[in-house]
């Protein structure tokens, strides 16, 4: 399900900090649960939650919510109809528990992806075991009521959302089915009650997945994710911007020789995109952090990694409000086993490296190491395993 650490969503808070979302076994009420951390724009930490039952729960979103608060979205053993169900989580903007609810049958039901709709409810995104994996849509009231639910097959999984202004919703994900051949990005857009309008497939007759969804100021779509090229042993960053109507406009890689997984795509305050991930083909070690900074064309500007000389994974890349950049993900760099990892930086535009401190820690939660001119990066020992 995409290449991801423990760490699998990020969002800008409400007061300008960050929040990040996945799963512990550090701590909690069972096997693995829902852990969600709040810091401020110097990474202090604010708060932080769990989520969970006697058995395996893993967040893999986190948005926020018009009224101040939050919404995650995961899935769960520890409750529902059986397996693996979808877990819609509600809090409130100090991490306060509202209200959850299931959606699912006695098969494996998974969500990946939320985002709250037009009329207060909200979108969730995933997919559902019919002998194989099939998109699925559940749309609910505010209150996280089912109100309806869409499937969309042959095999499709690691489903993204986004609501679009019509009131319909655009799905992005990765198909077995349809295509040139092997897997190959798959783009479902419905209407506002579910009903499909179109699909369209992106790839080659090899590998390609879809990770994450932008939906420009004009309609058109952006989807990020990954591509292996055949017979070269590379995978590379994949860009792909189409028109309303799901018409390629153009399409970009970005890489190296070896392999780079692309998890997350944002639109930058200066008109362009920030692509985040993982790369073995630059860094320092095994896998780092990578991002990707285009402008608005797909055009490379600049790139950055960060890491240790372990594995690093880079799940998500967010924008605050004053225009830097957390790059946020799981680390085996530093601290122990496998820990959360953030990285606020102000990386030049003109290709400077940015400095930052390695910091090492077996403190809970340690605040972060900062010079002047430099990013500060913070590690929470909280994701052992």
């Amino acid at each position: 399900m995409g290449a991801r650490g423990d760490v699998n969503s990020a969002s800008a808070s409400h007061n300008g900090g960050i929040l990040i979302a996945g799963q512990t076994l550090s701590f909690g009420a069972g096997s693995h649960d829902f852990l969600v951390v709040e810091y401020d724009e110097m990474g202090h930490l604010v708060w932080s939650q769990t989520f969970g039952g006697s058995n395996s729960d893993a967040c893999q979103s986190i948005e926020q919510t018009n009224d101040g608060g939050y919404v995650l979205v995961g899935q769960t053993l520890s409750f529902g109809a059986g397996d693996w169900d979808i877990w819609l989580v509600k809090i409130s903007g100090s991490g306060d528990f509202l209200w959850s609810r299931t959606y699912g049958t006695i098969r494996d039901e998974i969500g990946y992806s939320v985002c709250q709709t037009s009329d207060g409810g909200f979108a969730v995104a995933g997919h559902y075991n019919a002998g194989d994996y099939q998109f699925y849509l559940v749309k609910t009231n505010s209150a996280g009521t089912q109100m309806w639910a869409r499937s969309y097959g042959g095999a499709g999984y690691d489903v993204c959302v986004k609501q679009l202004q019509d009131a319909g919703f655009i799905l992005g994900g990765i198909t077995t089915s349809y295509g040139a051949g092997g897997s190959d990005v798959w783009i479902v857009r419905t209407n506002a009650i579910g009903d499909t309008l179109w699909t369209r497939t992106f790839g080659s007759t090899s590998t390609d997945d879809c990770q994450a969804i932008f939906v420009t100021e004009s309609g058109e779509y952006l989807f990020a994710g990954t591509t292996y090229f055949v017979g070269s042993g590379q995978e590379n960053f994949y860009m792909i911007r189409c028109d309303a109507n799901g018409n390629e406009i153009w399409s970009k890689t970005f890489g190296g020789d070896t392999w780079e997984a692309c998890n997350s795509v944002i639109r930058t305050l200066d008109g362009g995109f920030l692509l985040g991930g993982l790369t073995s083909s630059f860094g320092n070690g095994d896998v780092d952090f990578w991002v990707v900074k285009t402008n608005d064309f797909g055009d490379s500007l600049w790139s950055q990694t960060f890491g240790g000389l372990q594995g690093d994974w880079c799940s998500e890349v967010v924008q605050s409000v004053e225009g830097s950049y957390y790059v946020t993900g799981s680390t085996n760099s530093f601290g122990v086993g496998t820990d959360f990892w953030i990285v606020k930086t102000e990386i030049d535009p003109n290709h400077s490296y940015v400095l930052f401190p390695k910091v090492s820690s077996n403190s809970q939660f340690s605040p972060p190491t900062q010079s002047a001119g430099q990013a500060w990066v913070l590690m929470a020992a909280c994701a052992s395993n």
